[in-house]
């Protein structure tokens, strides 16, 4: 439960900072995207899409607190948006139909106008039908009861060669007070990262966003039991990440770095991120899409890779030069860095050229994962006039891997 003292701070932090708008985009885009599926018939779609929404945002203090701010400016501008008796005659409707897409489609988007309203006990009541009803959705489709686009993915392992899990932590909103600034796509890049890797199977997909150091070891500690049940895991950061004493760190958000004494306390190793993948079954993938530089030096937040300063208003993922690029030691281990060693990751608007990319090729069937890496490295590097070429390390073993299988 957060404090009143760190709901005063994100708050404020939200208010003045513009992570309102950041927060409510997200939220509204993907509504939008989970209506347009109920709207092109495609319900049960839908409904995974609305709790992927609500559960994401479950764990993601500035969207709770954007919600009502966002809606209270709906109401403003008079938008016109459905009442909670309206909402709750459709769940009624579909529950005496016994349409059980229909009860878990009614009731998130019942949920998501109540909150909009500042209303949290009209949302749990809505979500309590659409919870349970989900939960039959889930079972009907995974028993092949359901037809179509979304059932076929809840049954993606058995097509795409076992079981895949997912967990991506994308840090954007740190204080520049603490020598670390603010970045702008880390969210958009998990959320499009998110979106590809669900269409390629991988079936527990968990976002955790702007995370200080006890949620990520939180996020990994739940991860490292998802992946022990996995043929493949997939870790993915997006954020800051620096070098220290030769190895890899991701950034929290809450890392103040007074000096470098603090990194090894404060920030995650890639080891770490590793590790949470120890009890895989076949293949770990950590993807760091990080800025790839130490803070320590003179040229601090102010510079990017050439040295010179940054932009305006527009942060590089980087403090100065350089992630190490480590070989895991253990074979069926891949790591994809963002750019390579001496590089910085670009943040992009509203997409990093790296996510963008690799987001795309993940969904093209029959491409091996080298291939699809080399791919990316290509499609960077011309959009960032060769000042950014992602690297990657590992040993994949004698199997190939598809995000996508080939076309039969």
């Amino acid at each position: 439960m957060i404090s009143p003292e760190d709901r005063q701070r994100l708050e404020l932090q939200i208010q003045q900072t513009g992570t309102t708008v950041a927060a409510t985009s997200r939220i509204f885009g993907r509504h939008a995207e989970a209506r347009k599926l109920a709207g092109t018939g495609e319900r049960v779609g839908a409904c995974i899409a609305f709790a992927r929404l609500f559960d994401d945002a479950s764990d993601d203090e500035a969207m709770k607190i954007a919600l009502p701010i966002f809606g209270a400016e709906m109401r403003r501008r008079r938008m016109p948006v459905p009442t909670d008796a309206q909402s709750q005659a459709a769940i009624r409707a579909a529950e005496a139909a016994d349409d059980q897409p229909g009860v878990c489609v009614a009731g998130y988007d019942g949920a998501y106008y109540a909150l909009w309203d500042g209303d949290p006990i009209g949302a749990e009541a809505a979500m309590t039908h659409a919870r349970a009803a989900y939960a039959r959705v889930v079972q009907a489709a995974t028993a092949g009861a359901e037809t179509g686009k979304a059932a076929g993915e809840l049954a993606a392992e058995a097509r795409v060669g076992g079981r895949r899990v997912a967990l991506l932590i994308a840090n954007a909103a740190y204080d520049p007070k603490a020598n670390v600034p603010a970045l702008r796509t880390p969210e958009h890049d998990a959320d499009l990262i998110a979106a590809a890797l669900r269409k390629a199977g991988f079936v527990d997909v968990e976002i955790v966003r702007n995370a200080g150091k006890a949620r990520m070891v939180e996020a990994l500690g739940r991860f490292r039991d998802k992946a022990a049940q996995a043929d493949t895991a997939l870790v993915y950061f997006a954020g800051h990440g620096l070098q220290h004493d030769n190895q890899n760190f991701a950034l929290p958000v809450d890392a103040r770095l007074a000096d470098e004494a603090a990194v090894a306390d404060e920030a995650l190793s890639q080891q770490a991120l590793l590790d949470a993948m120890a009890g895989v079954g076949k293949l770990k993938i950590l993807v760091m899409d990080a800025c790839r530089n130490n803070p320590f030096t003179a040229t601090g937040a102010q510079a990017d890779a050439a040295g010179t300063p940054a932009a305006a208003g527009v942060p590089p993922r980087s403090l100065t030069r350089g992630l190490v690029r480590i070989v895991p030691p253990k074979s069926h281990s891949v790591i994809l860095y963002s750019a390579g060693p001496g590089q910085t990751a670009q943040d992009g608007d509203p997409d990093s050229p790296f996510a963008t990319s690799l987001a795309r090729h993940m969904l093209e069937p029959g491409i091996e994962i080298g291939v699809m890496l080399r791919q990316v490295s290509a499609d960077v590097e011309a959009a960032t006039k060769n000042a950014q070429r992602p690297d990657s390390a590992g040993n994949l073993g004698a199997d190939p891997f598809f995000f996508i299988a080939p076309k039969s």
